[in-house]
């Protein structure tokens, strides 16, 4: 680790090491709730368990937006397509039989 203007630097994550030794629980979950990509941090050792978030709700309003979006287009799509015309073909009727002559 180096030092930075911000706290020490780690080689091996490339990010700036963040100090949760004096954060109570609520701060660090408020870091990470609000905090996006890598995080290389310093705990102390009874800090270091399992930190439950509730999950994001955008994540399921975009989700259904999605859904919603996709079938109205569709819906759209196949109430714009004109109705599909058919061309009524006419019945072959068999040849009149010619009559042949023998010409020799």
């Amino acid at each position: 680790m180096n030092s930075s203007d911000k706290g020490r630097f780690c080689l091996a994550c490339q990010t700036t090491v963040i100090d949760f030794s004096t954060l109570d629980e609520a701060a660090i979950k408020e870091f990470f709730r609000n905090h996006t990509g890598k995080v290389c941090g310093r705990f102390q050792a009874d800090q270091l368990k399992e930190y439950t978030l509730p999950a994001r709700r955008r994540s399921v309003l975009a989700f259904l937006s999605v859904i919603g979006l996709t079938s109205f287009l569709v819906l759209i799509a196949s109430l714009s397509k004109p109705p599909e015309t058919f061309i009524q073909a006419k019945p072959i009727l068999p040849m009149a039989k010619q009559k042949q002559t023998d010409v020799a």
